[in-house]
């Protein structure tokens, strides 16, 4: 069974990550954080430490890029 991981609002990640929320939204805008935006708005991160790993990884200028869209599958019909 896989394991299924909760959302973290950027807020929740930015405290989990103690860095300012703001960060992560210039990271959106400048296209070095690339992630699906639900229809509500929000952005939701997988609450994974891989995630949370590669999110500090950005951070800390370790990658330059991060993409974490869900690539959903084209359907016929």
């Amino acid at each position: 069974m896989a394991h299924e991981f909760t959302s973290l609002s950027a807020t929740q990640l930015a405290a989990r990550l103690n860095i300012p929320v703001n960060w992560i939204y210039v990271q959106i805008r400048q296209k070095r954080l690339l992630i699906d935006r639900q229809s509500t708005g929000a952005y939701l991160f997988q609450n994974s430490p891989s995630v949370i790993n590669t999110v500090r990884d950005l951070r800390n200028h370790t990658i330059s890029h991060l993409d974490l869209r869900i690539i959903q599958p084209h359907q016929e019909g």
